[in-house]
């Protein structure tokens, strides 16, 4: 039997045609080179797969009916947001995902609970009525302005996105079941500031300033999430252009026939650039504000 014969079991390794024609070696040079420009190109798409993945599993919809990823059909589109909720005086609240409301209003104050998430309100000003949230021991108090709490294992965190705020622990604010002035002065914070108070029930629990950084991605849960099942890129452009602050432009009407998976930030257009120069070989030029998509 030669070398080029089958085997006793009669299978033969793929690469046995080229050995019988004398072209094994450039075969497998030509493998290689492939193989290694596909490592290149999947070096970048991965870090844009990556972040469609996270997307995916960190931001399924938290809207009642809502359908998980997966499950929709092909070609659909979805706009994921919090859940909003009007209050009785005209308030407007957004939840995070597992986040609860208690309200309780009277003609001397506006009191909201706040349990198991995040929530930003939007207050509606009324200076005869103090809207007072309340996470874990601490309350925020404003009259009219926006912000974020944050309540997380062991402290409490707030941002304030329009006017400002005063906080304070529950045992610091009258226990007579008035509306009288605080016996200990509060934390006052304005616009784009922010705080993380200790919940730990001690004289000295600590309060610490939050950094840039800190607040944007505390307050990264109100961003639109656009959910994509193998949707036509012409749409998924078009879907960029409504919700979120970057424009898309194909320069090739053809190029809105490929089809996109995943789910992105509505405010980050720079991930989706990177999946489509990485796997479709579609590169991207601002131009006046907008971004041009064409083929390389």
């Amino acid at each position: 039997m030669n070398d080029s014969a089958p085997d006793s079991g009669g299978e033969r390794n793929p690469l046995d045609w080229a050995r019988d024609i004398g072209e094994a070696d450039r075969v497998i040079a030509d493998l290689d080179r492939y193989l290694a420009r596909r490592r290149r190109r999947l070096g970048a798409a991965a870090s844009a797969a990556v972040v469609l993945f996270l997307g995916s599993m960190l931001w399924q919809p938290w809207r009642t009916g809502a359908p998980a990823l997966g499950s929709r059909p092909p070609g659909s589109a979805l706009v994921i947001r919090p859940e909003a909720r009007a209050l009785s005086d005209g308030s407007t609240v957004e939840l995070n995902r597992g986040a609860t409301l208690d309200v309780d209003f009277s003609s001397a104050r506006r009191r909201v609970t706040l349990h198991g998430g995040d929530g930003h309100f939007n207050v509606t000003k009324d200076p005869a009525r103090p809207f007072i949230v309340v996470a874990d021991g601490v309350e925020v108090r404003a009259v009219g302005t926006a912000f974020v709490v944050a309540p997380s294992a062991g402290r409490v965190a707030v941002v304030v996105t329009e006017g400002r705020v005063a906080i304070s622990r529950s045992e610091e604010i009258s226990r007579t079941g008035s509306d009288a002035p605080r016996t200990t002065a509060a934390v006052e914070l304005g616009a784009g500031e922010g705080l993380r108070v200790s919940t730990a029930r001690t004289a000295n629990s600590t309060t610490e300033p939050m950094s840039a950084a800190e607040r944007s991605a505390l307050l990264a849960w109100r961003v639109p999430r656009l959910e994509f099942s193998d949707t036509p890129l012409a749409e998924v452009v078009t879907m960029f252009n409504t919700h979120g602050s970057a424009r898309l432009a194909l320069a090739n009407a053809s190029l809105g026939a490929l089809q996109i998976s995943g789910v992105l930030r509505a405010d980050d257009p720079e991930s989706l650039l990177r999946l489509l120069d990485a796997e479709f070989g579609i590169t991207s030029a601002q131009r006046e504000g907008t971004w041009h998509l064409r083929r390389r």
